[in-house]
């Protein structure tokens, strides 16, 4: 796992990533979702970690998203620099 962290105009972003399979391409788009899982077959999650994170990061006035690489792939979580901009 590699972290990285920087600020754009007025918010702070980490980008965490890793080098294992990635997220299939089929399920990018429902990962964030509630109950979401990618494999069934392993893991004993109910498919509600991701779409808490997501929750954190809206009230908090940011976001997450997933970005797909050539090997593993990117968490980017984006939040406001700005104390009060977090608070609303």
């Amino acid at each position: 796992l590699e972290v990285t962290v920087r600020t754009d105009a007025d918010m702070l972003v980490l980008d965490f990533r890793d080098n294992g399979s990635g997220v299939p391409k089929s399920a990018q788009s429902v990962i964030f979702e509630k109950f979401s899982r990618v494999n069934e077959q392993t893991g004993n999650g109910a498919g509600l970690g991701l779409a808490i994170c997501r929750e954190i990061m809206h009230r908090l006035g940011g976001d997450i998203a997933y970005l797909a690489m050539p090997q593993g792939g990117v968490f980017r979580v984006r939040l406001p620099l700005s104390l009060q901009a977090a608070a609303q």
